[in-house]
């Protein structure tokens, strides 16, 4: 990139508010592994309130990814601090069925977004978003969000 330009940021909001609606934790860690490996080491995890229980999962995988020290993880940000660092730090991103995932969209950030119980057909944010299922594996869905990004 240009000096001037960030580099490419997956950003990853791996709960969504109800645990069945999330993929797990693994999943997310091998996409991270993917995109450290093929893209760019730079990864941002977010956590609300209500996925909090998620979190010690991923930091007790963090410190075997290939570049751990570009992770940065976001804890129980402020809507409008979740706004601001998604429209700044995002290149792309990949999250559950979730409020975070529409907003993602909404903000025209190219989105990959998993979902396991709930319907696709109803409940998928519109915009630059490809659709996914739990069937779906990491490296496929990498793919595809990077379709989406060019």
């Amino acid at each position: 990139p240009c000096p001037h330009e960030r580099p490419p940021a997956l950003w990853i909001h791996p709960g969504s508010g109800a645990s069945r609606k999330n993929m797990p934790p693994d999943y997310f860690c091998a996409l991270i592994e993917h995109w450290q490996r093929s893209v760019s080491p730079h990864v941002i995890l977010s956590f609300g309130e209500a996925d909090l229980a998620l979190l010690p999962a991923f930091q007790h995988r963090i410190p075997a990814m290939p570049v751990p020290e570009t992770i940065t993880t976001i804890v129980t940000p402020t809507l409008e601090q979740l706004i601001h660092r998604l429209r700044t730090s995002a290149t792309c991103y990949v999250g559950n069925d979730s409020g975070i995932s529409h907003l993602a969209a909404f903000l025209n950030i190219p989105s990959a977004v998993l979902f396991t119980v709930t319907d696709p057909r109803i409940w998928a944010p519109r915009g630059r978003v490809a659709v996914h299922t739990a069937s779906t594996p990491p490296d496929v869905l990498l793919a595809d969000l990077l379709r989406l990004t060019s």
